[in-house]
């Protein structure tokens, strides 16, 4: 009941401690009673109600003492399973544990955007408990970075916000802040927040040369899309390319941290896109080419060069080689400004 799915016996034992014939006792006296069911090797109640009885039965101790084995067992066997590990997580924060470091390694996995809205609330539960003190920052930055990624565009902003307007770390402030003008421009009726608040993250006069690179890649998007200010929006993106260029060209992609590479890739399509709108099929080409050997590592970042490779090969009418790109990544075009 506390577990809330079906159970083999063979995890009861390893749960509980019970050796084979106590367990294998315990689960026909259930059958017997009409409680449980027995499907092929996993053992469930026979009815919703019966988990609430059961449940409401449970004196608390012992119920947050079910969770937090429960939890920990989960934990014990997700490996890098980001489902198991937010089920672990629901299960130990039933138990009264703190569970921000867990809820961290879930927001870390490769798979969190698998967990979709109702993961993203859970992982909210948790940040909005911690506070805005050290180390929380993190947490709270990630969950605005999960809602980002799910398209949950309201609440990334109303996350990066708050972060930004409750830490006292400047780099942390400007990252915030940046999030949150990305945020705003994929709100129609906030898109004009958007440029206020990239000033806001420029003016924390932040050091890190990744963010910085980031704030201009962003600024090249907003002069493009909001200002129509088409030659200074190419300058700008060239100019963040150029940067990104000096600090990490001379590396190899593998040396190249995820944060960094993030960067490097947003300036390149920045450029790429005031390329297309130029319509300078050139320099959509190399941009695409440059933007695959850093890609390299990263699934998303490797689709997305795929596809501005495409797009790059069928302005210049090699449409075939266009399409058997296309359908390497996954996209097909529809216009020559379909990314704009």
């Amino acid at each position: 009941a506390v577990a809330a799915r079906p159970l083999s016996p063979q995890h009861i034992d390893a749960l509980l401690g019970w050796d084979e014939t106590r367990t294998e006792h315990a689960v026909a006296e259930l059958e017997r009673s009409g409680l449980a069911i027995l499907e092929g090797t996993s053992l469930r109640l026979a009815h919703d109600l019966i988990r609430s009885s059961a449940e409401a039965q449970l004196p608390p101790a012992d119920r947050r003492q079910l969770h937090a084995l429960f939890g920990s067992w989960l934990e014990r066997q997700a490996g890098g399973d980001a489902q198991l590990l937010l089920e672990a997580l629901v299960h130990c924060r039933e138990a009264g544990q703190d569970v921000s470091d867990l809820a961290l390694r879930v927001l870390r996995s490769p798979q969190r955007r698998l967990l979709g809205r109702q993961g993203l609330r859970e992982l909210s539960q948790v940040a909005d408990s911690s506070g805005f003190t050290e180390p929380a920052g993190v947490l709270h930055e990630r969950v605005a970075l999960l809602a980002s990624e799910l398209g949950e565009h309201r609440d990334a902003m109303e996350r990066w916000i708050a972060l930004a307007t409750n830490v006292s770390d400047r780099g942390l402030r400007a990252r915030s802040y940046l999030g949150a003008s990305r945020a705003a421009l994929r709100i129609v009726e906030r898109r004009e927040e958007a440029l206020s608040l990239l000033a806001r993250a420029r003016s924390e006069a932040t050091a890190d040369p990744v963010v910085e690179i980031e704030i201009e890649a962003h600024h090249a998007n907003l002069l493009r899309l909001l200002e129509h200010r088409m030659d200074d929006a190419r300058r700008v993106a060239d100019q963040a390319v150029l940067a990104a260029r000096g600090l990490w060209a001379e590396r190899e992609s593998t040396e190249i941290g995820s944060q960094e590479q993030d960067a490097y890739i947003a300036a390149l399509q920045a450029a790429f896109d005031a390329a297309v709108i130029e319509e300078d099929a050139t320099d959509m080409m190399l941009i695409s080419e440059e933007m695959a050997q850093v890609a390299r590592g990263s699934e998303e970042a490797t689709m997305a060069a795929a596809l501005n490779s495409s797009m790059a090969l069928w302005f210049v009418g090699r449409t075939r080689e266009a399409e058997i790109t296309h359908g390497a990544s996954g996209f097909t075009p529809v216009s020559k400004h379909c990314r704009c």
